[in-house]
C-alpha cells in the first residue's frame, strides 16, 4: 500500500476506513472497535487507533490486520500516539500509558492527572501530555519522571505541536500560547476570542483553527502567524 496516495480515518460508526486519495474510494475497512474510534496515530506500515470502548489496537497496514487489542483502561481513550516501537494512550479514567507495540504489554501508568487527558504526543526523548484542566506536561522517555508542568490554559487544552525546541497550544479558552520545550517557559501568547480546535506549524508560521458562533452558523477561522524562529 502507498501511503503517500492514502488517507486513513476514524469514524464514530466504530470503523478505521483505508480511502484511496487518487481514486476516491474506500479500499478496506477494518472492524473491530465496539464504540466510536476516537484516535489514530500512524507510524510507518502501522498505526494505533484508540476508542469509546475503552480499549487501543495496532493494525498492520500491509495485512489489514488488528496485531495487538491493549486492554486496561477504565474509560474512553481520547489520544494516542505511537512511535512503532511503543504506543501511549491518554484516557478519560485520567490515566496514561505506554505499551509495548509489539507484545501489547502495559509497561507504564503515569496517574498525575486530575481530569480527562485530552493529547499525548512522542518526542524524540521525551513524551507530552495536555488535560482538560489546561496542564501540560513533559515526561522523560526513561523512567517517565516528570521534567516540568506548566498550567498552559484556564480551560482544557485543544490542540499542541511541537517544532525544534518550541511547543504550540491552544486551548478552549480562545488563547494559542507557545512554549519552550527545554523548561516550559512561555515565549509568546497570541490572543483569539473564539476557541482554537487546531495549532500547526509550517515553517516559520503557526496556523490555528478557531470556531465563532453567531445566532445563525458556526463558522470556522484559520489564523496564521509568521514567528521568529
Amino acid at each position: 500500500m502507498k501511503l503517500a496516495t492514502t488517507v486513513i480515518s476514524a469514524s464514530r460508526d466504530t470503523t478505521i476506513r483505508i480511502w484511496d486519495i487518487e481514486k476516491g474510494t474506500c479500499k478496506v475497512i477494518l472492524e473491530g472497535h465496539t464504540a466510536n474510534v476516537r484516535c489514530l496515530d500512524v507510524h510507518g506500515k502501522i498505526t494505533a487507533s484508540g476508542s469509546y470502548d475503552n480499549d487501543a489496537r495496532i493494525w498492520d497496514l500491509e495485512k489489514m490486520v488488528c496485531l495487538q487489542v491493549l486492554k486496561g483502561h477504565e474509560s474512553k481513550i481520547f489520544t494516542i500516539a505511537t512511535d512503532g516501537a511503543k504506543v501511549v494512550t491518554g484516557s478519560l479514567d485520567k490515566t496514561v500509558r505506554v505499551w509495548n507495540a509489539m507484545t501489547g504489554e502495559c509497561q507504564t501508568i503515569l496517574e498525575e492527572f486530575t481530569s480527562l487527558v485530552t493529547l499525548v504526543q512522542l518526542l524524540p526523548s521525551s513524551l507530552l501530555t495536555a488535560d482538560a484542566s489546561g496542564v501540560i506536561r513533559l515526561f522523560a522517555n526513561k523512567g517517565y519522571k516528570e521534567i516540568w508542568k506548566v498550567e498552559a490554559h484556564q480551560y482544557s487544552v485543544t490542540s499542541m505541536q511541537h517544532h525544534d525546541s518550541k511547543i504550540a497550544s491552544g486551548g478552549s479558552d480562545g488563547k494559542v500560547r507557545v512554549w519552550d520545550s527545554n523548561d516550559g517557559k512561555l515565549l509568546q501568547e497570541l490572543i483569539s476570542s473564539n476557541a482554537v480546535w487546531q495549532v500547526r506549524w509550517t515553517g516559520n508560521a503557526l496556523l490555528a483553527l478557531m470556531s465563532k458562533d453567531s445566532d445563525s452558523a458556526r463558522k470556522v477561522i484559520m489564523k496564521i502567524w509568521t514567528m521568529r524562529m
